[in-house]
């Protein structure tokens, strides 16, 4: 609560923080967000799936005429199936999806994979990071479904440009290719 209370304290005048929970869907500029996960109806922090806090997560999908980004949080397996029981098939497609918990061996399940069947997925782990994330196996899995794997250790920053068009689809590039240091390649 305290937490909360200081990074409330840091917003705007007049913007209040929201529950993910509590707010499912809005468009802004032609542009949909969907609140995914957890449901209205979640259990307290802690005890919505029996794991821990992570599968609390807020799943965010956000989509525009040119395809869909799935911020998909730190979820593991469990509420990777409670996402897709809940959602229809195809409603979780998404042209980018930045995998669940860092690309770790408990998260992006086949299921979801195959859920969401992206043109990229990118994965966020810091410098050096001790858990190894991406782990290997989630690595080939997403690789396997044909999503093109970034890492955000290794390549710095990912730049998305989704097109005006769906034809044009989505362009991806990492910060370090685009603009290395000095040192680079010397």
């Amino acid at each position: 609560a305290r937490e909360r209370a200081a990074w409330a304290a840091r917003l705007p005048q007049g913007r209040e923080p929201v529950d993910c929970a509590r707010a499912s869907a809005w468009e802004r500029d032609g542009v949909r967000f969907e609140v995914l996960h957890p449901a209205p109806e979640r259990l307290p922090r802690g005890e919505v799936s029996g794991a821990h806090d992570n599968d609390a997560s807020c799943v965010l999908r956000v989509s525009g005429v040119a395809g869909a980004l799935l911020l998909s949080g730190d979820i593991g397996t469990v509420a990777e199936a409670q996402l897709i029981a809940r959602h229809p098939a195809g409603s979780l497609s998404a042209a980018v999806v930045v995998s669940a918990h860092h690309g770790s061996r408990s998260s992006s399940s086949p299921g979801l994979v195959d859920a969401t069947l992206p043109e990229h997925v990118i994965h966020s782990a810091g410098h050096r990071n001790s858990f190894g994330h991406p782990h290997p196996e989630v690595w080939a899995r997403w690789a396997q479904a044909g999503a093109r794997n970034w890492r955000t250790d290794a390549q710095g920053s990912i730049a998305l440009e989704f097109a005006a068009s769906p034809e044009e689809g989505v362009e991806a590039s990492a910060e370090r290719a685009t603009r290395p240091r000095y040192w680079h390649g010397r």
